[in-house]
């Protein structure tokens, strides 16, 4: 087997030529790559393989994910207690402390949802940076 550094953009597993290459992104956002021949393939090796891409698949599905904090605010600028924020369409959440920070796990792309009693919900797409800070302003009164 051989091991080396590079940088990708994405982890992936890859079958090519006679090899699997497993693309496991670090937490210092190097990827390693591990490759090995598929031509003598032993029961041994079999189980190396099935060990490695078990791997790579779990670290795709945990790399995937980042640690989001950051701090909801009132309309005059006053850290909000007991906000919910929940991953939209999943059941992962959490509250704001008392001086309304949060911390949650989640992927770029996924919906934060922000609502709390008499406040309007705030939706805020996950991005690139794992920092988000939302203001709630009251709810509208009809």
């Amino acid at each position: 087997m051989v091991y080396e550094q590079t940088k990708l953009s994405e982890p992936a597993i890859l079958i090519r030529d006679f090899k699997i290459i497993c693309l496991s992104q670090l937490n210092n956002g190097v990827v390693m790559v591990v490759w090995s021949s598929l031509r003598k393939i032993s029961l041994d090796t079999f189980k190396i393989f099935s060990l490695l891409i078990f791997f790579c698949f779990g670290a795709l599905t945990t790399l995937a994910q980042q640690k989001v904090t950051g701090k909801v605010v009132n309309e005059i600028g006053e850290g909000m207690i007991g906000v919910n924020v929940v991953v939209k369409g999943t059941s992962i959440g959490t509250i704001t402390d008392d001086h309304g920070i949060f911390s949650i796990k989640a992927s770029k792309g996924n919906v934060l949802v922000f609502s709390h009693v008499g406040y309007d919900s705030k939706e805020v797409v996950v991005g690139d940076t794992a920092l988000v800070n939302v203001q709630l302003i009251p709810a509208s009164q009809q």
